[in-house]
């Protein structure tokens, strides 16, 4: 959708398919908002995350929890950040579109906000938004998760993220300006894979384990079973520390 005004659907409607007029660079991350339910296994070319909040390590370094979605559905009026992996992304089967909500997933004072419009970063913004930035410029690479200056822009079926704590003023619908620079990125994104079940006696599966805000070390000492040893580590064997 690339109109000026609003897109807004007061009620379901079904149709027998649709085409995503957008290309992308492969691997490169975006933001996208969906106005229907698909099942993930009808998508192609790409990987959705879900917004997991914004977690903080033992250096103060913010990271945005980003933890995918594998199976179910993809859900209407939900912002994802999505890693394509060609350049187009295919849906295939018949879809609802569903009842125009705000596309909104809050976790504590962050807020990830779909779009419906063309939306510009106002002076009231500054500081507070944060998304991947479309294209390279100075500093900042293609893809990279940039703060937004005032003037920046986000098209219609994207999103932003949003710090409360800064500004409670989400952007607002406007004709078009020309871009601002983004800033340096103060933020990092933490891409989660969600954890499959391994049957015995096959490899274990190895993921990033999401951070939380605050995080203990133990030393306790666990086989690849992830059971327990509640002895030192042998010479024979191998074992790992959670």
């Amino acid at each position: 959708y690339s109109g000026t005004d609003e897109y807004s659907l007061d009620e379901d409607i079904s149709v027998n398919s649709v085409v995503l007029d957008r290309s992308f660079t492969p691997y490169v991350p975006v933001t996208m908002t969906l106005p229907f339910d698909i099942a993930v296994e009808n998508v192609e070319n790409a990987k959705f995350y879900v917004f997991g909040g914004v977690s903080v390590d033992g250096n103060g370094k913010k990271a945005v929890e980003a933890n995918r979605v594998k199976t179910g559905n993809l859900m209407a009026n939900t912002p994802y950040m999505v890693i394509p992996t060609a350049t187009s992304i295919t849906f295939n089967g018949a879809v609802v579109l569903r009842e125009t909500i705000e596309p909104v997933t809050q976790v504590g004072n962050w807020e990830f906000v779909g779009t419906y419009a063309y939306k510009t970063v106002a002076e009231e913004n500054q500081g507070s938004i944060y998304g991947f930035a479309g294209s390279a410029e100075g500093k900042i690479s293609q893809g990279q998760f940039a703060r937004f200056a005032a003037g920046s822009h986000f098209v219609a079926m994207r999103a932003y993220l949003l710090n409360t704590e800064i500004s409670n003023r989400r952007l607002a619908k406007s004709l078009y300006v020309r871009p601002a620079s983004t800033e340096i990125a103060q933020i990092g994104v933490n891409w989660n894979e969600i954890e499959d079940e391994v049957p015995e006696e096959q490899t274990t599966a190895v993921r990033r384990v999401m951070k939380a805000p605050s995080v203990q070390k133990t030393h306790r000492v666990f086989d690849l079973k992830g059971r327990f040893v509640n002895e030192k580590s042998k010479s024979k064997g191998v074992y790992f520390n959670k």
